[in-house]
């Protein structure tokens, strides 16, 4: 009885909650360090790229891996990060695109891949600094359909004990949710909107 018992259970616990959604939201980018003038010109940046939480926490709760594929010109171009925190350094000279493929703790889910330009220069040719480092990060809401009961459970409870912060959260957005990208959205297209009813009456 006592194994019928545990096989009961863990095909509860494998049993998928069929009309169930939940979603997550990840942060993916990269941070890019210039090396001064005087670096060796293969080696112009060092960066960092890396997969956290929206708040910089700890998501190896439901995140079981993240491999890195990079540009076929580095060595060993397939970096794989099996714990907290998620990334990768590197240096280089030129930006390129990478391949980022995240897997869950339930086997079941199908691998997230995304892709991230790995950026190294500030944007609109603004002068490099040594002091302040490139930032070039995405909002990601991954959205799981019919997950199984106990991957439902780990998704919707919070993790046990104090939350680790990403080791770059004090250069990265500290916060990083879709109301505060469409306060700015749409507050942009009311300064558009201002612009355009400027120039009709003139």
């Amino acid at each position: 009885m006592e194994g019928s018992n545990e096989g009961d259970a863990k095909q509860s616990a494998n049993r998928r909650l069929k009309g169930t959604v939940v979603d997550r939201g990840l942060v993916y980018g990269n941070l890019a360090w210039w090396q001064g003038k005087k670096a060796d010109p293969a080696h112009t940046h060092k960066w960092t790229a890396f997969v956290r939480g929206p708040q910089n926490e700890d998501i190896s709760f439901f995140v079981k891996k993240v491999v890195f594929l990079l540009h076929e010109s580095f060595e060993r171009p397939k970096r794989v990060v099996t714990h907290h925190p998620y990334e990768i350094s590197a240096t280089g000279w030129g930006e390129f695109e990478l391949c980022i493929r995240i897997y869950f703790v339930d086997a079941s889910e199908k691998p997230v891949e995304l892709f991230h330009h790995i950026r190294l220069f500030p944007p609109d040719a603004a002068p490099q600094s040594m002091k302040r480092p490139v930032i070039y990060e995405q909002y990601e809401e991954i959205v799981f359909n019919d997950p199984t009961e106990s991957f439902y459970k780990r998704l919707t409870s919070q993790p046990s004990g104090p939350p680790i912060p990403h080791p770059l959260s004090h250069q990265t957005r500290v916060l990083f949710s879709e109301e505060d990208d469409l306060e700015k959205i749409q507050s942009g297209r009311a300064k558009i909107n201002q612009e355009i009813e400027r120039v009709m009456i003139a």
